[in-house]
């Protein structure tokens, strides 16, 4: 599943509360077949400010043919009036609840400048009745995620 969070016709949380509501259904059974990857800026099944092109039927093969789950996608964004579809903007896209964080240096507009990090937020452990009421989003409070968190380097 895929969604992005500039979405004006499907509401990013009504995404995240299906997701979980999946898992939790299924005893989080569900996570060998099911992941959600949020796209920052992206609108309605793609377009918008965010990166919204990416290979997601290369992603859905790898897992069925060699049993390799997507973690991490690169996505990125093509401006509307280029005619050799170069992108100016590229971003590491995780599946959810792991969001991809910005390392300081380099270019905003550049994938490889990019960390994704591994928030396992309590909500999502807790499933849909949980007492959390944040979840891992773009914009967290004091610029950090609460919970577990183990970072890898994206490039």
């Amino acid at each position: 599943m895929y969604l992005g969070w500039s979405d004006p016709l499907v509401s990013p949380q009504n995404a995240i509360s299906y997701y979980k509501n999946v898992l939790h259904t299924s005893g989080n059974q569900a996570e060998t077949s099911v992941r959600l990857f949020m796209a920052p800026g992206m609108d309605h099944c793609g377009g918008g400010e965010g990166p919204f092109a990416f290979d997601m039927e290369d992603a859905l093969s790898q897992w069925v043919e060699q049993n390799k789950a997507p973690a991490l996608i690169v996505a990125a964004h093509l401006p509307a009036d280029s005619a050799s579809h170069v992108p100016d903007r590229t971003r590491p896209l995780c599946a959810y609840p792991r969001v991809a964080k910005y390392k300081g240096i380099g270019s905003i507009d550049d994938a490889s400048n990019f960390v994704w990090s591994c928030h396992l937020h309590r909500s999502l452990v807790e499933g849909v009745s949980g007492s959390a009421s944040s979840v891992c989003t773009r914009n967290p409070p004091n610029g950090r995620v609460v919970g577990l968190s183990d970072e890898w380097p994206f490039a």
